[in-house]
């Protein structure tokens, strides 16, 4: 089809593209793909030599060709032929995270063994990734070549029954025939005026635009449910919905990333150490930390704080497609996309997952192993490999996560020979021989089992051992104390002495936040419904959709999260959302049964769960407290304006982030060993913004430390033979005239109290001061 059709109107040819499926010959793609791979390179090359590249051009060119080449090279590996689908493209993500990481890890290890002390520049990595690439394409060319991939029309539309295939980038092609969907177009907006919403906030402290974008995302799955837009955009909406709502936060002016600076010192020295023989600074037993991030950044030519803010949000937007795509075997697409809802509208996702992090990466392994599991059209084979892959995502990522699973991996085996025995006592014979009572179908979920024993003893032995040798096995050495602890908080404690159970009795003093915890534990009573009727079912030899080891999975996180509210080593958001990969489409199955049971109608009761969501988000997000409310939301972007007005110390240090964090720069830079005091906010936010600390400091990054002041008082201070050092007043101490000792309490003294001379001032950015205090009640400097 030529040019000169499409610019006289023609668009007939388009249209015969889109009403049918296109077969590709597999070195066409293969040869595609290590296009995009080739223009990565010459966009870096030309960087490299001089040739001054924006990196609005560069970085997006570097991510995909970093996020899909090495992964849909691989997907056209192991699968011979076929229609490419939407769970295609999703293992393509997932695997060339994976190859980044080992990649990163090869060269890091191998490099300085020959001499190179920074194996993670741009030279010796582009050249890692094109030897990687090229190689993985020779085998796809030599063993995989006589074979062709289908790309169905409705490039990634998904169907209820069907896989669908490349359900987001549809828009591209249907967007050019003679009728433009507005479904597409209007989903579509959602990211993009949430990015230009909050740029507007940040500039002008406008937020309308932002909330009404917001109101617009909690809608979508009400609008879902009521059959407003066609199963073919469910993929593509879920995608845009994740988007929009990670980045009203990525890149808020007030957004802080704490985390680990491993990522920070890594990506600056260009080179990473595992710490098996000697821990340093550049150690880390988190590969994602380690090498993954550092090296997106390296190539794409991004800072590294870019990086967490504007491409790592990118990669968590996987994990509710992963999430619905999963849910859609076991359910239909709209209870589906209920479901993963759920995890797009809770908290966490938006305020500790946009910048991935040790929070957001292993649960997205974590939910790619959901779906390799839950795979009935891949050979077995294949999605035991890529499940045992996953996992290996997960223990690199987070060593909290990884024990985690460890334990719900054995629980889950538990269930499974609970299960078993049951079948014995029933007389099921799942290898064949069945009884007439039971149906083919349910013999087949039963048998279906992809969590074994030898795939449990596999993912323990790596994760221990992982940690036990990575960066001189420090995590490793927290294992037997948390397991100790839980074990006798669990005998000695009263049942609502744990983490959980405090996040849940305590009082915010805000509405928001109250209602909000109201609408979690409704959610967790479906959870729990859901559950139980299924386990019913499944006694009862019902034909049910649940696979016995996604269900066992299921039951075994739920049971350990049940476990948080009675222990104090962890609980509250991270593990919620661990659970939530497996278990929230569960609350729609309990949702379901008040629909068919109780109300005896069709849909009112997902209309209703819809109408939950919405009042889930509205809370969650800060809209309710911005237009309602006031107070604190457990997120309050669109609350900006509000935050200034209160008397919260923790509010006013966000208001003042900017000019806080030149001052602990400053503070960095000069203090030279010599005591720090500050009062308790103060301190927190060499945590709350030590990334931004670690790269703005003009100090060797390797001498930076937090700074680990005493507590700010009246009595320290007066009191003859107090140690001399820096007093430390940032923006919140002056706005509200005072000094916190304890986070929760009331200020200890006032700022008069202090009686600082002004003569005493070393360094003010005009809201952040510095003095300096001999150590006497009177300065003599």
């Amino acid at each position: 089809m030529s040019v000169k059709t499409l610019l006289a109107g023609d668009v007939g040819p388009v249209r015969a593209w889109a009403d049918g499926p296109t077969d590709i010959d597999k070195r066409t793609a293969v040869a595609a793909l290590l296009g995009l791979h080739g223009l990565a390179l010459v966009v870096i090359g030309l960087q490299e030599f001089g040739v001054p590249i924006p990196d609005q051009l560069r970085a997006p060119v570097v991510v995909l060709a970093l996020t899909f080449v090495p992964g849909g090279l691989a997907v056209l590996f192991v699968y011979a032929d076929g229609s490419l689908g939407a769970r295609h493209v999703t293992y393509a993500f997932g695997i060339s995270l994976l190859s980044v990481m080992a990649i990163g890890f090869v060269v890091n290890v191998t490099l300085p063994l020959v001499g190179h002390d920074a194996p993670m520049a741009v030279v010796p990595l582009a050249a890692a990734m094109t030897v990687f690439d090229v190689t993985l394409a020779a085998l796809v060319l030599r063993m995989r070549r006589d074979g062709t991939v289908t790309i169905p029309a409705s490039l990634f539309l998904s169907h209820d029954g069907d896989d669908g295939a490349f359900e987001w980038m549809a828009s591209v092609p249907s967007l050019v025939v003679s009728r433009i969907s507005p479904v597409p177009l209007a989903l579509l907006l959602l990211p993009l005026l949430s990015i230009v919403g909050v740029e507007l906030l940040n500039r002008t402290g406008n937020a309308f635009l932002l909330v009404v974008v917001l109101v617009a995302v909690a809608l979508v799955p009400l609008l879902i449910v009521t059959k407003r837009v066609p199963t073919r955009w469910h993929s593509f909406g879920m995608w845009m919905m994740a988007l929009a709502v990670l980045y009203h936060k990525a890149i808020w002016k007030f957004s802080g990333y704490s985390g680990q600076p491993y990522a920070i010192r890594t990506w600056r020295a260009r080179q990473w150490t595992p710490g098996v023989v000697r821990s340093d600074l550049l150690s880390a037993e988190l590969l994602p930390n380690g090498v993954l991030y550092p090296i997106y950044a390296r190539l794409s030519g991004v800072h590294i704080l870019t990086q967490y803010n504007v491409i790592n949000p990118f990669f968590v937007s996987f994990i509710p497609l992963a999430l619905f795509l999963t849910f859609r075997r076991y359910t239909d697409s709209y209870r589906a996309f209920l479901a993963a809802s759920v995890f797009v509208f809770a908290h966490p996702f938006f305020r500790q997952y946009p910048t991935a992090g040790r929070a957001a990466t292993p649960v997205l392994f974590l939910a790619l192993f959901g779906l390799a599991i839950s795979d009935r059209d891949s050979p077995r084979v294949v999605a035991s490999a890529l499940g045992l892959a996953f996992v290996l995502g997960i223990v690199v990522s987070h060593y909290g996560t990884s024990y985690y699973v460890v334990a719900a991996f054995g629980v889950t085996l538990v269930l499974l020979a609970a299960l078993r025995w049951f079948d014995a006592l029933a007389g099921v014979d799942i290898r064949g021989v069945i009884d007439d009572s039971v149906t083919p179908r349910l013999v087949a979920t039963r048998s279906r089992t992809r969590i074994t024993l030898s795939l449990v003893v596999f993912y323990s032995v790596s994760s221990l051992t992982w940690y036990m040798y990575m960066n001189g096995g420090r995590k490793f050495d927290l294992l037997p104390k948390h397991a100790r602890e839980s074990y006798i908080q669990l005998l000695g404690g009263s049942t609502f002495s744990g983490r959980t159970a405090a996040r849940i009795q305590k009082n915010y003093g805000t509405l928001s936040i109250q209602l909000s915890k109201y609408v979690y534990l409704v959610i967790g009573l479906l959870i729990a419904i859901g559950l139980l009727i299924v386990l019913y079912r499944r006694l009862s030899n019902e034909d049910i959709e649940f696979d016995d080891h996604y269900f066992a999975l299921a039951a075994a996180m739920m049971g350990i999260f049940g476990m948080t509210i009675m222990v104090r080593n962890w609980g509250g958001g991270r593990p919620l959302m661990i659970t939530y990969v497996t278990t929230v489409i569960f609350a729609v199955v309990g949702i379901g049964a008040i629909e068919s049971h109780i109300l005896n109608r069709d849909r009112e009761a997902l209309q209703v769960f819809g109408i939950l969501l919405l009042v889930l988000f509205v809370l969650n997000s800060g809209v309710a407290a911005t237009l309602l409310f006031g107070g604190f939301a457990p997120s309050n972007v669109p609350n900006q304006n509000g935050l200034a007005e209160t008397d919260s110390p923790r509010a006013q240090t966000m208001i003042y982030k900017e000019t806080d964090i030149a001052a602990h720069v400053w503070m960095i830079d000069h203090h030279e060993g010599i005591e720090v005091y500050g009062d308790t906010f103060a301190n927190r936010q060499t945590d709350w913004y030590r990334p931004q600390l670690i790269t703005g400091a003009s100090r060797a990054w390797t001498d930076i430390e937090p700074i680990a002041g005493k507590p700010l008082g009246l009595s320290e201070l007066a009191a003859p033979g107090v140690e001399p050092g820096y007093v430390f007043l940032v923006g919140h101490n002056w706005a509200l005239d005072g000094v916190w000792t304890n986070q929760y309490g009331p200020p200890a003294t006032t700022l008069d109290e202090l009686e600082l001379p002004q003569r005493s001032k070393v360094y003010t950015t005009g809201e952040s001061t510095v003095y300096y205090h001999n150590g006497s009640a009177e300065s003599q400097r």
